[in-house]
């Protein structure tokens, strides 16, 4: 923001027939021309039905006891192991003490009272399930210390099978990691790609009618200022972010897009466009987003590409 610009909104929600509708709305003084001064986003869900409390704590009551009695059987392993410790006990401290708070005291976006007690946990998105696994994965682990001790053991009365049995899990690793990439590499290198001037082929609609993804291209002798007034348009629709141009032809990304994956001839590079990006927040804001983009200088199509 320029010239002491400030920020300022509002936020409610409505509840009516189990249908809860949030509204949020966002404003930015002091914003350049060019850009977006402030939006509104409205979300629409059903509400919370009245019996889910029925289930959650008993679940809840259910879970914390279960967790309880596989950290008491494991401690009681690692003693008969000759491993006693406070290994079981700090990671049930840790489940308890930092993963019910996250939990029950994260905001929610929701209205106040409304949300699950566990609603806050899903804040920390695809985290969440690495940390509510983490410990009880390592209480398993620890709970086969004992089979471990007794397989490494074996291990070492038996060391020809078991550096055979090793060498073989290690090549079989090694070539599940390697093999692929130098047999697409080499089939790529064989493709001799030689892709056409101007944007790649669009897909057929059928094929995008419902997917996220944008490309926006972009004239390779475009200006700078052109460039940023593109991406202000695309931040300006609130359909989705732009990613960062991609323009550099050694990039992943430059060369999936012109030659599948393969390296992309010198002598065509100066003929292919430049590209933005785009991921839509739902694919009906592809509408939303030509209303900003469409006819501006600089830019020579723009391509929505299956999500697969």
């Amino acid at each position: 923001m320029v010239d002491r610009g400030e920020t300022s909104g509002a936020r409610f929600w409505a509840e009516r027939d189990g249908l809860v509708l949030g509204f949020d709305n966002g404003l930015w003084s002091g914003m350049p021309a060019y850009d977006a001064d402030g939006g509104i986003t409205l979300s629409l869900r059903r509400a919370a039905p009245s019996w889910l409390g029925w289930f959650t704590w008993p679940g809840a009551v259910l879970g914390g006891i279960l967790t309880w009695f596989l950290a008491a059987g494991v401690s009681r392993r690692l003693d008969a192991a000759g491993a006693s410790g406070p290994f079981a006990g700090l990671l049930t401290g840790v489940a308890l003490l930092l993963q019910l708070p996250a939990m029950m005291l994260w905001p929610v976006p929701d209205v106040p009272g409304d949300a699950p007690f566990w609603a806050g946990y899903g804040s920390f998105g695809v985290g969440a399930a690495v940390l509510g696994l983490l410990p009880a994965g390592l209480l398993v682990a620890a709970a086969l210390l004992p089979a471990l001790r007794r397989a490494f053991g074996w291990a070492r009365r038996r060391p020809r099978l078991a550096g055979t049995g090793s060498a073989v899990v290690v090549l079989g690793v090694a070539a599940a990691l390697l093999v692929p990439p130098l047999v697409s590499s080499s089939s790529a290198a064989l493709s001799q790609c030689r892709p056409a001037p101007g944007p790649p082929p669009a897909a057929p609609e059928s094929e995008v009618a419902t997917s996220r993804l944008v490309r926006v291209y972009v004239d390779p002798a475009s200006t700078a200022d052109q460039r940023n007034l593109i991406t202000a348009a695309i931040r300006r629709s609130w359909a989705g972010g732009p990613g960062e141009l991609i323009w550099d032809p050694g990039s992943d990304e430059f060369r999936e897009v012109y030659c599948g994956g393969g390296a992309v001839p010198a002598a065509a590079v100066p003929s292919l466009p430049y590209f933005f990006p785009v991921d839509l927040g739902v694919a009906s804001d592809y509408p939303a987003l030509m209303q900003e983009i469409d006819g501006m200088a600089g830019i020579v199509a723009v391509q929505r590409v299956p999500e697969s």
